[in-house]
């Protein structure tokens, strides 16, 4: 009981943590603004977005569990969704630039929900390959998910109520795909102060001296 509880907890945790960086939320909330859209729609976009994600991650740790090892595809998908992200910014706010007043293209949107969704979360795998069988398996992911949806939602809710359009309608779609590409070099930066201080951490590790 004491090992399902924790990792009912652990998945949670990792679940809020992994939601609070910015490229979970902040797209969504910029676009949403920028195209007018009400808060309704773009909560929707929102959770479309979310539900993929969680769902990619779930099937990732499900598949290691028969034996199926996708968390080399995985880390290497998380690694480039920062670069694409940035792409898709820049190609949004240059496309915007030179197309003012025009409506989103359906696959622009369509792209931008599965860079956000089809990265999933790979710390989940380890927590579902250590529950005990295919229930207490499923409990890890439905925790994870339901954490990871309600943090985005509650993200995506305040950034879009905070974020204001410059007032320019002809440069509000530019500013989007700008911000839309900061957050992809925020997440970067992220990423790579974190891969710094872990290597730095298995190095002091490694010359600590053996007692």
């Amino acid at each position: 009981m004491l090992v399902s509880e924790f990792l009912l907890m652990a998945a949670v945790s990792i679940a809020v943590i992994h939601s609070l960086a910015p490229d979970h939320y902040l797209p969504v909330s910029a676009i949403g603004r920028s195209r007018r859209w009400s808060l309704r729609k773009t909560m929707m976009f929102s959770f479309a977005a979310a539900s993929i994600h969680v769902s990619s991650s779930a099937i990732m740790g499900f598949a290691a569990s028969v034996g199926v090892n996708m968390i080399g595809f995985a880390e290497a998908v998380e690694a480039h969704s920062p670069i694409v992200l940035v792409s898709f910014g820049l190609a949004y706010a240059i496309v915007s630039h030179f197309r003012p007043h025009r409506h989103v293209h359906a696959a622009s949107l369509t792209t931008l929900l599965l860079i956000l969704g089809l990265s999933p979360c790979v710390p989940l795998v380890p927590l579902m390959l250590s529950a005990d069988g295919f229930y207490e398996m499923l409990a890890v992911a439905s925790a994870f998910s339901a954490a990871t949806i309600f943090t985005i939602l509650l993200l995506t809710y305040l950034s879009y109520r905070a974020y204001r359009p410059p007032g320019i309608a002809e440069r509000e779609d530019v500013v989007s795909g700008l911000i839309i590409a900061l957050t992809g070099v925020a997440v970067w930066i992220l990423e790579m102060a974190a891969g710094l201080v872990d290597r730095r951490a298995r190095n002091t590790g490694s010359l600590s001296p053996v007692s």
